[in-house]
């Protein structure tokens, strides 16, 4: 069975749970690996876990089923990120700080696909991130979401965050600080996976002068100099 049937059955058997009514006031949104086949093909597999969707204002209806794989293939495809935060622009940014390849740096669309992403909450939130919801959330789903995570079977996280990072949402999830790592580690079939804590694609007020001049974009480039700090202290290769 491939990881996206695995996925999906799993997201089938998260929605039928008693309490998704009182969880699941927004719907529910699957996420996960946006092209397995090209995702298997990459050296490192790159796993970018984010909060909750903004679902805050939008149209859709309660209990409207969505797929962020869909929103990113759909950025592969059209080469345009009409999202007003541009989260799908940024992270592929992103992704290209971590293989450590900038060749396109400025076509970011065309890595849309070789990475995988997901949302802690499935539902959605504010576009002010609930700290306490998620927590909720992530006990009542903890074997949920750990089961996407082992299905996805990352040789990285990068933990869109830094107020969930260090409010030990992690930790709720079986994750652990190793000093000598220096980062916080969660083991996958018997892999320490490392979790790099990371600014939210969304967080703006940049104050370091840092770049890594590898961006024109001026907060794009900070926060790739701000991933690339982070990836250093772990000697991630």
């Amino acid at each position: 069975m491939t990881k996206t049937k695995k996925l999906n059955n799993l997201f089938d058997d998260w929605m039928k749970d008693s309490d998704y009514e009182t969880y699941h006031r927004y719907g529910f949104m699957k996420d996960g690996i946006i092209d397995e086949a090209e995702f298997e093909k990459q050296e490192k597999k790159v796993l970018f876990i984010s909060n909750e969707a903004n679902v805050e204002n939008h149209d859709n209806s309660p209990k409207t089923i969505t797929d962020r794989r869909c929103q990113f293939d759909e950025y592969f495809n059209s080469e345009i990120d009409n999202w007003s935060g541009k989260m799908r622009e940024r992270i592929c940014c992103l992704y290209q700080v971590v293989i450590k390849d900038f060749q396109n740096e400025k076509t970011p669309y065309k890595v849309a696909n070789k990475f995988a992403f997901m949302n802690l909450n499935k539902s959605g939130g504010g576009n002010i991130c609930d700290i306490e919801n998620i927590e909720d959330y992530c006990k009542k789903y903890k074997d949920y979401i750990k089961k996407e995570i082992e299905i996805i079977s990352p040789d990285i996280i990068i933990w869109l965050g830094c107020n969930t990072y260090d409010k030990k949402i992690p930790e709720l999830l079986d994750a652990k600080y190793i000093k000598k790592n220096k980062c916080k580690i969660i083991e996958i079939d018997s892999k320490q996976v490392p979790i790099i804590r990371m600014w939210h694609t969304s967080y703006t007020r940049i104050r370091s002068a840092d770049r890594l001049n590898e961006f024109d974009n001026l907060i794009i480039d900070k926060m790739a100099k701000k991933l690339s700090y982070e990836l250093k202290k772990i000697n991630w290769n």
